[in-house]
């Protein structure tokens, strides 16, 4: 659907990068090779020739030309042809994961990320702990340093500026929803904030969307802190922003210095601007989590964790890292069930 709305120079750009083997047709050339199946097409019809293999979606729909074995597919179906490549493309990726399973196994790191594969979705639903306790406005900011990186962010920006935009809003007010800030609390922790404005402008222009969020205005749907996927996919920060997810949209030199503010060595910094710079950003959250947790737990060994889908599931990681075995094991072992 996507490819259909986009305009001509995005499909060129995106045929381009997918580097499909496209044979194009001169006009002389259709009527060489079709003969009167050329009028089968429209005239003004650009069309590509290709194995008909690679299109069996569209000879099985008698959409194309067959002729020696090649299709001549028209630019307006040349979706179809992506499609096939997307298919052979993750065919073979998936062969050579099986391949490499055995030896991923072996590695200490990886066993929980296998392990958690199959309670996760890209759309899992963060469910509250509520390992943190009763969180109320006074104690939020003295919970800020188990945040994560990006509601770190969010939170050093609203106490500095004392506003967010609207995307930072919703994905720190949902996250401090997740970690059990109720809805009255919330409202005298946000008044706080925005401390710039007066009553009246916090109630016409803030409250409302706060109250919306807890489901007590609109249609009163019950909303869910943003899981990893939602920050990192959707919605992306403009200028004045700051909402989004560091390892995905800041600067390799901001995101250092980020790290670096948090108390993470030179060698743990190195390990999760790699990651981040392969576009692991959520493995390299995880392996940020595991510094954090390190350092809380005062351990020697280093910390494993199962992959972070959530920054809810970062915060409760990190709180349970500092209390007893018991609660640090139940946490820690917490998964995200799959949400519709």
């Amino acid at each position: 659907h996507r490819f259909k709305e986009a305009d001509l120079a995005e499909k060129q750009e995106l045929l381009a990068t997918a580097k499909l083997r496209l044979d194009l047709l001169s006009p002389a050339a259709k009527e060489e090779r079709l003969g009167e199946a050329a009028h089968f097409y429209a005239a003004h019809e650009q069309l590509f020739e290709v194995e008909f293999e690679r299109v069996l979606d569209l000879v099985s729909r008698l959409q194309v030309v067959l002729q020696g074995g090649r299709a001549y597919v028209p630019q307006s179906e040349v979706v179809a042809l992506l499609l096939h490549e997307f298919r052979q493309t993750l065919t073979r990726a998936l062969a050579v994961c099986a391949k490499a399973l055995p030896q991923m196994g072996e590695d200490e790191r990886l066993v929980p990320v296998l392990q958690n594969l199959s309670n996760q979705t890209a759309r899992s639903e963060y469910q509250s702990t509520g390992v943190a306790g009763a969180v109320s406005a006074d104690s939020v900011d003295a919970l800020g340093g188990n945040f994560p990186l990006c509601m770190q962010h969010l939170h050093t920006q609203l106490l500095r500026d004392h506003h967010l935009r609207h995307g930072g809003r919703m994905q720190l007010g949902l996250f401090l929803k997740g970690i059990g800030l109720d809805m009255q609390e919330a409202l005298v922790y946000w008044r706080r904030a925005f401390s710039a404005m007066t009553d009246d402008q916090f109630q016409k222009g803030y409250a409302y969307n706060i109250r919306h969020n807890y489901g007590l205005e609109g249609k009163r749907a019950n909303y869910s802190p943003y899981s990893c996927h939602r920050i990192i996919t959707t919605n992306a920060p403009g200028p004045g922003d700051h909402h989004g997810c560091p390892f995905r949209h800041f600067s390799s030199e901001r995101l250092r210095a980020a790290l670096h503010k948090d108390h993470l060595t030179d060698s743990e910094v190195r390990d999760v601007t790699d990651l981040a710079a392969a576009g692991h950003c959520q493995v390299a959250c995880t392996r940020h989590l595991e510094t954090a947790i390190q350092r809380r737990s005062r351990s020697t060994q280093p910390a494993h964790v199962s992959a972070i889908a959530s920054p809810n599931q970062f915060f409760d990681l990190c709180v349970a890292a500092a209390k007893p075995d018991s609660a640090q094991n139940s946490a820690a072992h917490s998964t995200l069930p799959s949400g519709p």
